[in-house]
């Protein structure tokens, strides 16, 4: 379980890894769909086929959907101030386990 003697250096750096993987989130949707974009207008421009831009966009959409669902499934906070107050809340909520 988790450990409840974290202290508010390490709970600093675990809002702020998030926020990083937010912010490569975000990075990595953009190039997405600029590059979906991209290859949609050159192949139907070119050939009028489209089931390589299909296959890409729903290849590359499944990754993109899966490492959003991964990274917001119980985040709603996107700045670092915000984790780190969210973590400590968090984790001075959690009694310690008695054994």
């Amino acid at each position: 379980m988790y450990d409840n003697q974290l202290t508010d250096e390490q709970l600093y750096t675990m809002a702020k890894k998030r926020v990083e993987e937010k912010k490569d989130f975000f990075f990595h949707l953009i190039i997405y769909i600029s590059i979906s974009i991209i290859i949609w207008i050159i192949t139907i421009s070119e050939s009028g086929k489209i089931i390589i831009p299909m296959s890409t966009t729903v290849g590359w959409g499944i990754g993109v959907l899966n490492q959003g669902i991964n990274l917001f499934y119980n985040e709603k906070s996107g700045s670092v101030e915000k984790e780190f107050m969210k973590l400590k809340r968090n984790f001075s909520e959690i009694e310690p386990v008695e054994e």
